[in-house]
């Protein structure tokens, strides 16, 4: 099971009655000193590396169980801050206590938002549940890994009170094979699985369907961008529904196989078919029997129930913005292209793209010093110019280390309207979770002349977010600025929307 299938339980009482543990293990022996190490002296025996080896596996455990107490104990703090608030109802932009926790430790720690909630999911199941095997984390005795293979175990168990049982067992097997007078536990990991799980297997397990209803609540559908412009989108859900989707896609692509102008393989078809699905660019009448069976209950042929459609008419146009330089257009150089969200593409996907009949690309004016020209409007709602002309400045999301493209994100005015004008000089975008965060208390951001930003979180942590990288490429091409085709698609593209 996925770490994240831990049970929610940030809000914990710390005053609740403990649960039963055995005795604190005893301390184990401090390793030697090797504090007068250097990397370059090479006259230290081999039982001295072997001992530095081990120091420093001691003190690495060590060093993840501390950061892993502190992330604990400041929700902890938030928490209790929270539940000591006046019981107003919450402004929009009050940050839970969770929020307000990943607010703080994602971008310092250079992890996702997701990460640092399985973290403290984590620690607050082995500091609550396996209060003696924490301890040994804590000591440097035990990594963060092996804890967490006890911990995945009692996550099967279908009754809360028996993990307090599974967990003395599980300390009781320690006390057996443990050594205390080495510094690490050398139980492997193979070892301390099995061990686990037969102690597991002893007590009441969740059922399948409880099982599956929990995993099920979990369902969701996931991008992942690779290289060369490919992407990678992928659907977690139930497995009956899931092979009849695929079932069902390997039947519509083989009726597309049959015509004879058709060169993709099955494994294409099948690609493109699930998107050409999703979008509304093709539609099937046949059922799955028919389309096995090559045939429709009223004797035609299932390939003519197969429509192919340019648009449909009732899904909105998703926006797909692309930054590159008016060159790789142009053919002049194979410069890439930055899509919104910072991901960049091949030079000639770039191209392809700009060739689809439904592409629109804008141009963007400049001055003299090659920035933008600063467009604005009298109302709150930014035209569609000047929303342009912010996405293409920032593809994604301004918060450290958020990667949602900006043309999903929202337009938030750094000085507030009506005080500030919405221009393109006042917008920046922010997705939903970090434009709320950015107005709750103690948040603020501000962005520099090069086109930077830094923000400063409540708790005093601050962070530079570099400018965005555009893509550029050279003018000075010998003889290409003098050809006259390269002159021809330069007039045409001056004539898209400005």
């Amino acid at each position: 099971m996925h770490p994240t299938s831990a049970v929610r339980r940030h809000g914990h009482d710390p005053t609740s009655p403990p649960q039963p543990t055995t005795p604190h293990p005893a301390p184990p022996p401090r390793p030697p000193d090797l504090s007068a190490w250097e990397d370059e002296d090479w006259s230290h025996t081999d039982q001295q590396l072997l001992d530095l080896a081990v120091r420093l596996q001691v003190e690495e455990n060590a060093a993840r169980a501390r950061r892993l107490n502190a992330l604990r104990d400041f929700h902890r703090r938030r928490v209790a801050e929270s539940a000591s608030q006046p019981n107003d109802r919450p402004s929009y932009f009050t940050l839970t206590p969770l929020q307000a926790t990943t607010a703080e430790f994602a971008p310092l720690l250079g992890l996702s938002e997701m990460t640092v909630e399985i973290h403290l999911d984590n620690a607050t199941e082995l500091q609550d549940r396996f209060p003696a095997l924490w301890r040994r984390c804590e000591s440097g005795r035990l990594d963060l890994g092996r804890a967490l293979l006890v911990l995945e175990q009692a996550r099967s168990l279908a009754n809360e009170e028996d993990i307090a049982t599974f967990a003395a067992a599980m300390e009781d097997y320690f006390a057996k094979l443990d050594d205390p007078a080495h510094p690490l536990c050398r139980i492997s990991r193979s070892q301390l699985q099995r061990a686990a799980r037969y102690r597991r297997l002893k007590l009441p397990q969740k059922t399948d369907e409880t099982s599956f209803a929990e995993a099920f609540k979990r369902r969701r559908v996931s991008l992942r961008p690779g290289e060369n412009g490919i992407a990678y989108l992928s659907v977690s859900t139930a497995l009956p529904d899931a092979m009849a989707a695929d079932y069902r896609l390997t039947l519509i692509a083989k009726q597309l196989c049959q015509s004879p102008d058709e060169s993709r393989t099955l494994e294409q078809l099948r690609s493109d078919v699930l998107l050409d699905l999703i979008h509304g660019r093709l539609t099937v009448g046949a059922t799955d029997a028919e389309l096995e069976d090559d045939e429709t209950y009223d004797g035609r042929d299932p390939a003519r129930t197969i429509a192919h459609h340019e648009s449909r008419g009732s899904y909105a146009r998703p926006v797909i913005n692309v930054t590159v330089p008016i060159q790789t257009l142009m053919g002049m150089t194979d410069a890439p292209g930055v899509m919104s969200g910072g991901h960049a593409l091949p030079a000639d996907l770039v191209r392809q793209l700009a060739l689809h009949p439904e592409a629109t690309w804008y141009r963007m004016l400049t001055d003299q010093a090659r920035t933008c020209v600063e467009l604005s409007v009298g109302s709150y709602a930014p035209t569609k110019p000047i929303w342009r002309q912010v996405v293409a400045a920032d593809p994604a999301c301004i918060w450290p280390g958020c990667s949602r493209a900006s043309v999903t994100a929202e337009l938030d005015h750094r000085t507030e309207y009506p005080a500030g004008e919405t221009s393109t000089e006042n917008l920046q975008p922010l997705c939903r979770r970090h434009h709320r965060m950015k107005h709750s208390k103690g948040f603020r951001v501000v962005r520099n002349d090069d086109g930077s930003y830094d923000w400063t979180t409540r708790f005093g942590s601050r962070f530079h977010v570099h400018a965005t990288e555009q893509p550029t490429s050279d003018w000075a091409v010998d003889g290409l600025l003098a050809d006259e085709a390269a002159d021809d698609i330069w007039q045409e593209l001056l004539l898209v929307d400005a």
